[in-house]
């Protein structure tokens, strides 16, 4: 008898929870076939995406360029590399401030004192 008693004492907030979920529920499934109407559409740009192969080959097409391109990329990067430490090493290379004030090449602080020629 407790345990009847307990259930019988809950068992109107368990059937309104019951029968808010159920709504809930409803609404998520009206919701969801709205979507997939959508979805559906003929003119839709998801449709399009799913069935249009051209979408397909250019993407395809990117993924191959890309492929090529690294490893130039690559080689372009270590170019950079080179150029930026040569840079460092001699700023003069860049105008004609280094027939004024060779450099001796050597990453220095700006406050030792420069290259003094023989």
């Amino acid at each position: 008898r407790t345990i009847t008693k307990t259930f019988a004492e809950r068992t109107p907030r368990i059937l309104q929870s019951v029968e808010s979920g159920a709504e809930e529920f409803g609404k998520t499934m009206a919701d969801t076939r709205e979507l997939v109407k959508a979805i559906g559409r003929a003119e839709g740009t998801f449709q399009k995406f799913i069935s249009d192969p051209a979408l397909y080959n250019n993407l395809n097409e990117t993924t191959v360029m890309l492929s090529r391109l690294m490893p130039r990329i690559d080689r372009i990067l270590r170019d950079v590399e080179v150029f930026a430490d040569k840079i460092a090493r001699h700023p003069e290379a860049l105008g004609i401030g280094g027939a004024i004030r060779p450099s001796t090449g050597l990453k220095e602080s700006p406050s030792t004192p420069g290259f003094q020629p023989k």
